[in-house]
């Protein structure tokens, strides 16, 4: 993962316009709660390392993440990222 994040966070300081990040699922996506002492919450760490891309641009960086299950992960993300919830169950229709 390291060298995907290295990616993603020399995209925007090449002076492109906008940048998209389109995750086909969020993998630690049930992993948001701790239940007994010394769990981490993998989910909001996830959430700040992909919060931590540059502005670009055009702006904060889109986040594209499919068929997450619990919604209040958007209130994980920082400022500097922009997360947009899709469904990919009406393609299966």
């Amino acid at each position: 993962i390291f060298e995907q994040l290295s990616v993603m966070y020399a995209i925007p300081r090449m002076y492109v316009a906008s940048f998209t990040v389109v995750l086909p699922f969020f993998p630690t996506g049930t992993l948001e709660r701790m239940e007994d002492e010394g769990d981490i919450a993998t989910a909001s760490t996830l959430a700040r390392m992909l919060s931590s891309i540059p502005l670009s641009r055009g702006g904060p960086t889109s986040c594209v993440i499919y068929d997450i299950h619990a919604l209040q992960e958007r209130f994980y993300f920082g400022d500097n990222i922009m997360p947009v919830f899709m469904s990919g169950v009406p393609l299966l229709r």
